[in-house]
């Protein structure tokens, strides 16, 4: 579905990564993984258009997109949770929500109500400001805006930092009810290693800006763990 090949691109005069490859199958959930700084981050936002690509090409579904802008991208079925989450504090949590179906090119977006069967609680919450919610809360929010433009491909950078462990829980039921129910991919970026295995059908693993190990989630073993990642 997503294929990313070769891939060289940075911030200003600074190269973060040096020919990098991943790939994204379709309803399948891909984890990339690697310490912090290795360029995770960076993989996920000249994905969606927000960094150049200075070498390299990216595929999707077989067609070149790396000269297309962001919103263009959104449209073909991009959804992005970026770290931090990034929600408007002083808009409510309905508000939010909704500036999410302005990707697909809605002019009035109406929040599906399905939507809170994955988010029960942001029901109760359509009126309080997004900037009054937890960090879960959140975290809750910023994947419900991402799906308001109804993405074939969701990509989530770190949805587990700074989340108590009951909601990192709820996060997981609801991006593997996703992937399972609606078939859509996932391109995440996580630490917690735990998580990953839980989730994942594939892994890429990133050091110093070049992939170092890939593969099948089922096949990532201890000693690839120890040479490239944080133990948690």
């Amino acid at each position: 579905m997503l294929d990313i090949e070769g891939l060289v691109t940075g911030y200003g005069s600074t190269t973060v990564l040096r020919g990098a490859d991943l790939s994204v199958g379709r309803g399948e959930v891909t984890c990339l993984l690697g310490r912090n700084g290795v360029g995770k981050t960076t993989v996920l936002r000249a994905a969606m258009g927000l960094l150049p690509t200075w070498k390299g090409v990216l595929r999707w579904e077989g067609t070149p997109i790396s000269a297309l802008p962001t919103h263009r991208r959104a449209r073909l079925g991009f959804g992005f949770v970026p770290q931090g989450r990034e929600i408007l504090p002083q808009l409510t949590v309905e508000e939010n929500i909704r500036i999410g179906g302005f990707a697909s090119g809605e002019r009035d977006p109406e929040i599906p109500p399905e939507l809170f069967d994955y988010f029960p609680d942001l029901k109760k919450m359509l009126r309080r400001r997004g900037g009054n919610l937890s960090g879960g809360q959140q975290q809750q929010l910023a994947i419900a805006r991402a799906l308001m433009g109804r993405p074939k491909l969701l990509i989530l950078d770190e949805p587990t930092e700074g989340i108590q462990p009951n909601l990192v829980a709820l996060i997981r039921s609801v991006v593997t009810a996703l992937n399972r129910e609606r078939g859509l991919s996932v391109l995440l970026v996580e630490q917690k290693i735990g998580f990953a295995r839980k989730i994942g059908h594939a892994y890429t693993i990133l050091d110093r800006g070049q992939v170092v190990a890939d593969g099948r989630m089922e096949s990532l073993d201890d000693s690839v763990i120890r040479a490239h990642l944080e133990v948690s």
